[in-house]
This record gives structure tokens, C-alpha cells and sequence, in this order.
């Protein structure tokens, strides 16, 4: 397959560092996300400095979760989700792919849907570049079509929304498949969730992604009042098509 990076016409947004899960704080293994969007296409890569990449699963939604994975969940719109999507994908190139609902923020009211294959979806993995730190480096990159995000949500596609809710993880197993204990798994977040022990599902603690306009000089330029956008704290990335702005 070929690479499905942000096209060289295309300046990415870069959330450098994502960050422990329970608290915030320093992460060991460092991971950065690399955003980028067209009419048709949202575009997420993931890069993580490893010291011992390793995976076995191969198959199409296997447990990829009790590995070493990195994961992006989303759902239109700015409030707090009740569904989303969850996309993960492991060393091995392995993708999982649900609509997870969530309508309380708790695991024993959640569940999830395994039918729903997005359409157009294409992903891919592999180790170290030229240029990495490590030969135990990998990336893994996601394409998800604008179209099939709001199908798969039961919406209209006639246009793309400003403003949806999102969240970056991933999953670090240092030990291996035959450590004897989890102690040293490290999950990370780019919008940490705040529990411990360490759960990615809570949707209130997602960030915003902001679809701003391409001339706008800070993304979304906050003329459509009608979005009103309260982020309370949470982080915001605005993604202008095919721009390179910053992410807070």
C-alpha cells in the first residue's frame, strides 16, 4: 500500500508529546500524532519511540489492546459524545475498528458494536525510519473518510461538521508478551482522562478538533457563534485545510 502521510502539499499539525493517562504527567515513551485533512479525508499518524516494539495479533479486530497499540476515538459534533468511533492499530499493522457507545461514562453501561466497517478506511504500520532514535521504533497511520465518520453515525454526509471530539492513546507493554506483570505498562493520552487505574473511555474528557478555515490566522476564527464552543480546559487542535497551524 502506499504511504497515506500527509501529502507533501500538506502541512500537518504535530501534538508533540501525549501524555500519562491517570495524571498527566511525563511519559517514559514518548509518542507524537501528526494531523492532517483535505475535503475528503481526515489523515493521523502516530510515532513512538519504543524499546522493544512487539505485537502478535494479525487479525482484523483482535484484542489488539492486551498489546502494544496506539488508538484515535471520534464523533461529530462538540458536545460530550455518547457513541464514537474507536480505531487502533498495532505494530504489526493489525487494525480494530468499533462504534463504541458509552452513554453513561461507565464500563458497565458500555458497549460495542464490531459490525460496522468504515468504508474508504486504510491504515497501515511499520518500524524505524532512517532517522529514528531507536531500531524499536514505530509508526502506524490511519485514513478515515469525512463521509464514512458521519454515516457510520447515523448522520447526513452533506457537509462536514466544524467541530467534533476527539482522543489519541497508546499502549506500552515494555515487559513483553512474557512479562509477569503489568506494573510497567504505560498508557498515554493526548487529552488525559484522569482515572486510575488507567481507562481511555470517557468521553467527557476528549478534546475538541476544530475544522477551521484555510485563511483563518488561528484556525477557526470564531465567527460562526452558533458553534459555542466551551472547552473547559481540554485541549483544542485547529486543522485548517492544508495549513500548518498549532495545536493548544
Amino acid at each position: 500500500m502506499d504511504s497515506i502521510s500527509p501529502k507533501a502539499s500538506e502541512s500537518p499539525v504535530i501534538l508533540e508529546q501525549l501524555r500519562r493517562a491517570e495524571d498527566g504527567g511525563v511519559v517514559r515513551w514518548p509518542t507524537r500524532v501528526l494531523l492532517s485533512r483535505d475535503d475528503s479525508h481526515l489523515r493521523i499518524r502516530f510515532e513512538c519511540r519504543d524499546g522493544n516494539r512487539w505485537a502478535t495479533h494479525t487479525q482484523r479486530n483482535a484484542p489488539l489492546w492486551q498489546e502494544e497499540v496506539v488508538e484515535a476515538f471520534i464523533a461529530p459534533g462538540a458536545g460530550t459524545p455518547r457513541s464514537y468511533f474507536e480505531f487502533e492499530v498495532n505494530p504489526l499493522g493489525a487494525l480494530f475498528e468499533a462504534v463504541v457507545h458509552n452513554p453513561d461514562s461507565d464500563r458497565s453501561t458500555l458497549s460495542v458494536d464490531l459490525s460496522r466497517h468504515l468504508s474508504g478506511i486504510r491504515w497501515r504500520a511499520g518500524s524505524a525510519e532512517a532517522d529514528s532514535a531507536s531500531p524499536e521504533d514505530w509508526w502506524a497511520e490511519l485514513d478515515l473518510p469525512w463521509r464514512s465518520l458521519l454515516e457510520g453515525c447515523g448522520m447526513e454526509a452533506e457537509g462536514i461538521p466544524k467541530i467534533w471530539r476527539i482522543n489519541f492513546f497508546r499502549v506500552e507493554r515494555p515487559g513483553g508478551p512474557d512479562a509477569a506483570s503489568e506494573s510497567r505498562d504505560e498508557y498515554s493520552c493526548w487529552s488525559p482522562t484522569l482515572r486510575s487505574p488507567a481507562d481511555f473511555h470517557v468521553p467527557e474528557r476528549f478534546g475538541y478538533l476544530i475544522l477551521g478555515p484555510p485563511d483563518a490566522p488561528n484556525g477557526y476564527d470564531g465567527s460562526d457563534h452558533s458553534l459555542d464552543l466551551k472547552p473547559d480546559g481540554l485541549p483544542v487542535i485547529y486543522l485548517p485545510e492544508g495549513k500548518t497551524h498549532h495545536a493548544c
